[in-house]
């Protein structure tokens, strides 16, 4: 096993599941059953979407998670020079049949590479997309850094934040895209989780995910951590904003959620997002 593979995704466990299970994974965050969590990626990604250019040239970075390289073919079909990084020669095959399926296999450069490895000359790229990759690696600074080293100027990264009812509900146990006993005791339990950390200065609150057969530790970060992160880590801010401003449980929220969506941007608003993404660039540097 190549050095530090093991604490993005072990490669070991690709050998015990199908190709099939890998792509339903997939297609299960593009097409999901759950209208609110469909909703929720694909906001996510059409948001993303507006802040790349046709023509351009993009390096989305994959860590064999389950949204890996969909925004690169959904760029790829907005008419990028399109190059899709991932862990395994198995979820790269994944991609490309997503990518088959939306009529751009051809049109993308697919690579084998470790996030924090990239095999590309510095300032290769001039967009470089990190969409929720760097709370999965072993050195958030390393990850951070190696984007910015093949970014000409621009890149965007995306991460988990908790200020939102339905990252509380899932922090506090429960499951935000459908109703039980258990959901309104997950929000108070959430919240007063998020509460705790708050005040003690963490950087976020942590969950036990499972995946691939394995459990790990996943950061939601507090949106001012997250921003405190990336300018540390040598950028500017030119823009930040939420992934989608959901609201958990009932599919009557969606026209709300909508609502909210078109206002993400505000000032207010923009700290409430089920994740949330930060367009940047280089320090000293500005794009256009």
């Amino acid at each position: 096993m190549r050095k530090g593979v093991a604490h993005v995704v072990d490669l070991r466990v690709f050998d015990n599941i199908s190709f099939e299970s890998l792509y339903e994974r997939l297609d299960s965050r593009w097409n999901s059953n759950h209208e609110l969590k469909k909703y929720i990626h694909r906001a996510k990604f059409d948001k993303l979407l507006s802040h790349l250019t046709t023509g351009e040239s993009l390096l989305d970075i994959g860590r064999g998670g389950s949204v890996d390289g969909i925004l690169g073919v959904l760029a790829a079909k907005k008419g990028l020079n399109v190059t899709i990084s991932n862990v395994s020669e198995k979820n790269l095959k994944v991609i490309q049949k997503f990518a088959e399926i939306q009529g751009v296999k051809e049109q993308i450069t697919f690579v084998e590479a470790l996030p924090f490895e990239l095999p590309f000359k510095d300032q290769s790229f001039q967009n470089v997309i990190a969409l929720h990759i760097l709370e999965h690696l072993p050195d958030f600074k390393q990850g951070l850094e190696e984007i910015r080293r093949v970014s000409q100027n621009k890149a965007i990264v995306a991460l988990p934040t908790c200020l939102n009812f339905c990252a509380i509900s899932r922090l506090g146990g429960s499951h935000y895209f459908e109703f039980s006993w258990k959901s309104p005791f997950s929000l108070i339990y959430g919240s007063w989780r998020l509460l705790y950390h708050a005040v003690k200065g963490d950087e976020g609150v942590a969950e036990d995910m499972e995946e691939f057969g394995r459990v790990n530790k996943h950061l939601w970060r507090f949106p001012w951590k997250m921003r405190k992160s990336l300018k540390e880590g040598g950028f500017e801010i030119v823009q930040f904003g939420p992934d989608a401003i959901p609201l958990p449980w009932f599919n009557a929220w969606l026209p709300l959620m909508r609502k909210l969506d078109k206002f993400s941007y505000h000032p207010v608003l923009k700290h409430f997002g089920m994740g949330s993404h930060a367009v940047l660039s280089k320090k000293n540097q500005y794009y256009e």
